[in-house]
C-alpha cells in the first residue's frame, strides 16, 4: 500500500449465509485497497442503514446480488448526502468469472 494513500472502509449488508459466503470472498485476497468493518442485517430499514454507515464512518456499504435495484437506488439516494456509496456485490457467477479472469492476467 503506498504511503498516504488510506483503506476503503465498508460494511456489509446481510449477516445470513450468502452474506458469510460473500465476506469471506470479498476478505480473502492478501492486499486489498479496501477492509469490510462491519455486518450489518439485511432487515435495517434505510434510516438504520444511514445512522449505522455514520457511525462507523464507511466510504460505502455493499449490498447482497439479490437486492433490488430499486431498493438499492432509494437506499443510494438517502445516503449521498452523507457522501457514502452503495454498492451491490456481484452474484456468484459474476464473481467466479472475474476471479477467473484476474487469475488469468496474473497467472
Amino acid at each position: 500500500m503506498p504511503l498516504g494513500i488510506g483503506l476503503e472502509r465498508y460494511a456489509l449488508v446481510g449477516d445470513d449465509a450468502a452474506g458469510r459466503r460473500l465476506l469471506g470472498d470479498l476478505t480473502r485476497a492478501p492486499g486489498a485497497p479496501f477492509v469490510v468493518v462491519d455486518v450489518l442485517p439485511a432487515t435495517h430499514t434505510p434510516a438504520e442503514l444511514l445512522a449505522r454507515a455514520r457511525e462507523l464512518r464507511v466510504d460505502g456499504l455493499i449490498l447482497p446480488a439479490n437486492t433490488d435495484p430499486v431498493d438499492a437506488g432509494r437506499l443510494a439516494g438517502a445516503l449521498s448526502s452523507a457522501g457514502i456509496d452503495v454498492l451491490i456485490a456481484p452474484g456468484l457467477l459474476g464473481l467466479e468469472m472475474r476471479v477467473a479472469s484476474v487469475a488469468m492476467l496474473h497467472g
